[in-house]
C-alpha cells in the first residue's frame, strides 16, 4: 500500500510534459525495435565484431584490449564496444541481435537525453517538438538497427555537452560528484567510439576547465572524480598501451601526420566539409538526401551515364534540387550565424549563453578535426554532431515566432512539412524491408541473409568446407556475414574471388544482384568457367550454384 501511495504521489507531481515525452519515446521504441532481428543491419563490420564476441564466448580467444581500427589507419579505438557486445551476448544469447542490443538501448536513451539538453535553451514545447522530429528521423532509427561502434555516440556526445553545462553552473555536494563523474564517463566512452572524439572531447573539456579557472569556479575535487571515472572506463585501453609500449598512441600521431600531408587545397577541404555537414544536417532532420557519400547529395546534374567531363549541352540540370540546396544553405548557415550572434550580442541569461557557446565550439572543433580527412569522410561521420541540426532548426523557429500570428503560421507549416517528410520516408523504407528487398551492394539485412546461409548449409553435399564467389561488390558485402552464419553450424565458407581458382568438378556458390538472372544467367549455361546448376532468388540477391568444368 505504501508503495502504491508513493507511486501515485510522484505521478501527480510529474511535469505534464513527461507524458508527452513518454509517448515520443514509445513511438521511437516501436520504430527502432519492430522486427529487430529480421531488419537488423548485418554487414562485414557487424560480422567482424560478432565473430570476435563469439570467439571470446566459446573460449577461442581472450577479450581484446583494443577495439576496431579507425578508418584507413593503424590506430585502434578502445575495447569498450567489444566488451559491451560480449556481455550482451552472455546475457541475451550468442546471436547477432543480442550483440546489437546495446546500440538499440543507447539509441532509445538518446531521445530523452536530447530533450533534456535542448531544454537548457529552448522552451519545453519547442524541445518536445524537436525531440519528436529526432525520434522519427531515419538516421536515428537506422542507427538503432545496426551494431557499430559509432552509433552510441548520439547518446554520449549529448551527455558530454549536458555534463559540461552542469559543471559550468558550479554544482555542489552530490551534484558536483554526479556531473563530474558523468563527464569522465562520457569522455572515456566517447574516445573509444570514434577517432574524431579522441580530439574533440578533450579539447572542448580543456577549454571549459580553463573558463572555470578564469571565472574562479574550478573544482579540484570534481576533476578528481572525473579522472577517476575516465580511468575506470579506459582500463582496457590503458593496459593495452602499457603492454605494447604505447604503440596505439604512436599509431595515432603517425596517422595525424600522414593525414595533414594529404592532397587537396585548404579551400577544397573547407568546401567538402561544408557540403558534408549541410547534407548530413538535412538528412538528420528531414530523412531526405540519404547518400552514403555526402557530396553525392549535391550532384546537380542528371547525367544518365554522362561523365563529369561531358559537354554541358549533354547535361540536364536538376533545378528542383538546386532550389532545395539553396533554401537549405540559407536555413542552416543562417541558423549558425544567428547562434553566434545570439551568443555574443543578444543573450543575457548565462546558462543559455553557455549552451550556445558549447554548441558552437563543439561544432567548430569537430570541423577542424575533420579538415585533414575531408576528402575521405562520409555522412555517417556526422553522428558526432547529431544534435546540431535540431539546435539550428530550433533557433530558426524561435526567430519566426517573434512575428506573432504570421510567425506561428509559418512555424506550423514548417513543422507539419518536416514531420510529414520524416514519416513518409520512414514508411517507404519500412515497406522495402517488409518486402524483403532491403539488401543490396551497400547494405546487408540479417533476415534476408539468413535464408541464403540456410540454403548453402542444406546444399553442401556433406562437405565441411564450401566455396563462395560473386560479383565484386556483392562478394565484398556478403561474404563475411555468410561466413559468420554458416560457421555457427560448423561449415567453413572459403572466399573465391576468381572462380578459376576452384578445382575441376568442385561446386561453388556465387552471389550476385537479384534479378540479374533474367538477362544474364541461365541454368545449364557456362559462366566464369563453370556450369550453372541452379539459381535461387532471395529478394534483391541471386545465389547461383556452379560446377567448375
Amino acid at each position: 500500500m505504501l508503495a502504491i501511495k508513493y507511486l501515485k504521489k510522484n505521478l501527480k507531481n510529474m511535469p505534464k510534459y513527461t507524458w508527452i515525452l513518454a509517448l515520443i519515446m514509445i513511438v521511437n521504441i516501436f520504430l527502432s525495435s519492430y522486427h529487430f532481428h529480421e531488419w537488423l543491419e548485418f554487414s562485414p563490420d557487424q560480422a567482424r565484431d560478432a565473430t570476435i564476441a563469439n570467439n571470446v564466448i566459446t573460449g577461442q580467444e581472450s577479450l581484446p584490449l583494443d577495439g576496431p581500427q579507425a578508418g584507413n589507419t593503424h590506430f585502434s579505438l578502445g575495447p569498450l564496444y567489444y566488451e559491451t557486445q560480449y556481455f550482451s551476448a552472455l546475457i541475451f544469447g550468442n546471436t547477432p541481435q543480442a550483440m546489437a542490443y546495446p546500440d538499440l538501448f543507447f539509441a532509445i536513451l538518446s531521445v530523452p537525453m536530447l530533450f533534456l539538453f535542448l531544454k537548457k535553451y529552448f522552451s519545453v514545447r519547442m524541445s518536445l517538438f524537436l525531440t519528436a522530429v529526432f525520434s522519427i528521423s531515419y538516421f536515428e532509427i537506422i542507427n538503432a538497427r545496426s551494431a557499430l561502434n559509432q552509433h552510441p555516440i548520439s547518446f554520449f556526445a549529448v551527455l558530454f555537452l549536458y555534463a559540461l553545462l552542469e559543471i559550468m553552473q558550479k554544482p555542489k555536494g552530490n551534484r558536483l560528484i554526479l556531473w563530474y563523474s558523468f563527464l569522465g564517463i562520457s569522455v572515456g566512452v566517447g574516445i573509444q567510439l570514434h577517432a574524431i572524439l579522441v580530439f574533440t572531447m578533450p579539447v572542448l573539456l580543456i577549454l571549459v576547465l580553463v573558463w572555470q579557472w578564469r571565472n574562479k569556479i574550478f573544482s579540484w575535487k570534481g576533476v578528481v572524480f572525473m579522472l577517476t571515472m575516465f580511468l575506470v572506463v579506459n582500463t582496457g585501453q590503458i593496459m593495452h598501451e602499457m603492454t605494447t609500449k604505447a604503440s596505439n598512441t604512436k599509431a595515432l600521431f603517425k596517422s595525424v601526420a600522414s593525414r595533414s600531408e594529404a592532397d587537396g587545397s585548404l579551400l577544397h577541404k573547407v568546401k567538402v566539409l561544408a557540403i558534408c555537414q549541410l547534407s548530413s544536417d538535412i538528412h538528420m532532420i528531414s530523412s531526405s538526401m540519404n547518400e552514403p557519400k555526402c557530396e553525392l547529395s549535391f550532384n546537380l546534374a542528371i547525367s544518365d551515364g554522362v561523365e563529369n567531363y561531358a559537354p554541358l549541352a549533354l547535361i540536364q540540370v536538376n533545378w528542383q534540387k538546386i532550389l532545395v540546396i539553396f533554401l537549405s544553405a540559407v536555413f542552416l548557415c543562417g541558423g549558425f550565424i544567428i547562434l553566434i550572434w545570439a551568443f555574443f550580442r543578444k543573450e543575457k541569461d548565462q546558462q543559455r549563453k553557455n549552451f550556445l557557446g558549447l554548441v558552437a565550439a563543439y561544432n567548430i572543433i569537430t570541423l577542424a578535426v575533420l579538415l585533414p580527412v575531408a576528402s575521405e569522410i562520409e555522412m555517417r561521420y556526422f553522428v558526432v554532431l547529431i544534435f546540431m541540426p535540431f539546435v539550428l532548426f530550433g533557433l530558426w523557429l524561435n526567430w519566426f515566432l517573434q512575428y506573432k500570428k504570421i510567425g506561428k503560421i509559418i512555424v506550423a507549416l514548417i513543422a507539419g512539412l518536416l514531420l510529414a517528410t520524416n514519416i513518409y520516408i520512414v514508411s517507404v523504407s519500412a515497406a522495402i524491408y517488409m518486402n524483403g528487398r532491403a539488401s543490396n551492394s551497400d547494405s546487408g539485412i540479417l533476415g534476408e541473409i539468413e535464408p541464403i546461409s540456410r540454403y548453402i548449409l542444406d546444399n553442401t553435399g556433406g562437405k565441411e568446407e564450401v566455396y563462395l564467389g560473386g560479383s565484386q561488390l556483392y562478394l565484398k558485402r556478403f561474404f563475411a556475414p555468410l561466413k559468420y552464419l554458416t560457421m555457427r553450424s560448423g561449415l567453413t565458407l572459403v572466399q573465391r574471388i576468381d572462380t578459376y581458382d576452384v578445382s575441376s568438378g568442385e561446386k561453388l556458390f556465387y552471389i550476385d544482384k537479384g534479378g540479374i538472372v533474367n538477362y544474364m544467367y541461365r541454368i545449364g549455361e557456362t559462366e566464369h568457367g563453370c556450369v550453372i546448376e541452379n539459381i535461387q532468388q532471395f529478394g534483391n540477391l541471386s545465389l547461383l550454384t556452379l560446377r567448375r568444368q
